[in-house]
């Protein structure tokens, strides 16, 4: 990989005095500067702004800015390198690489690593894929976007069993602010359920109701809560639902 990179001695000397020299961090580091400053400006472009990604496929691509780029950045996996192409298609960044990135776009563009996940975030919901936008709301410490994704897709989550991932992302979020949303009172009340602590849930999900902020959040809630009580051969359970 040094040597195919072209660069003169004097040039990699004075860039690794700079770098932990002596180090393997260091001289990993140069290795992954040099090989990125001899891609092309576009796939630079998609390299930085996708860093923050798991892994990358076509489809989250083609909604994306950097869709050009994509036969560019497969052809840069297949090497195995910094990049390794998956089974399935998809584009996953070494670790290593990946932190040089993560580095070079604070760097370079003055964007801090918490923005770019929150913009990341907002396009996997544009994809479909939540509870990977969720993850990446968390790490950006974006309350208000996890919020907006629990309001949005919290039950459809817990339907289909990732009441885990939401559980995750509401973790991050300030206990006071959590407190007055309606949906992260409601993921609590169902996990304490899920637990067979009951009485805890019943408490949760009565100020779930309270905190809801429409009508239409506050019924599903109480539909969820009325359940409950009627798998537990409660009668205020049938009374809840017939009230919604």
């Amino acid at each position: 990989l040094a040597f195919s990179l072209g660069t003169s001695l004097p040039q990699w000397i004075e860039r690794l005095k700079v770098l932990r020299p002596g180090s393997a961090e260091g001289l990993y580091a140069f290795l992954a500067e040099q090989f990125f400053l001899q891609c092309g400006k576009p796939l630079q472009e998609l390299l930085l702004n996708t860093c923050v990604f798991t892994t990358i496929d076509e489809d989250l691509i083609a909604a994306s800015p950097w869709r050009d780029s994509w036969p560019a950045a497969q052809q840069l996996a297949s090497d195995g390198r910094l990049l390794s192409l998956r089974h399935d298609g998809s584009v996953q960044l070494r670790d290593l690489f990946r932190d040089f990135l993560e580095r070079r776009l604070e760097e370079q563009s003055g964007v801090a690593i918490q923005d770019a996940c929150s913009v990341a975030a907002g396009l996997l919901e544009k994809c479909g894929r939540i509870s990977d936008a969720l993850r990446l709301y968390a790490r950006a410490g974006n309350e208000l976007g996890i919020l907006h994704l629990c309001e949005r897709h919290g039950f459809r989550l817990v339907d289909e069993g990732r009441l885990e991932d939401l559980q995750t992302a509401i973790s991050t979020i300030e206990d006071a602010t959590a407190a007055q949303n309606g949906v992260a009172l409601a993921v609590r009340a169902i996990a304490e359920s899920n637990a067979g602590r009951d009485d805890i849930a019943e408490s949760w999900f009565l100020h779930a109701i309270e905190k809801a902020s429409t009508p239409l959040l506050r019924a599903e809630i109480a539909y969820r809560y009325g359940l409950e009580l009627v798998r537990h051969a409660r009668r205020d359970g049938i009374e809840l639902l017939e009230r919604y």
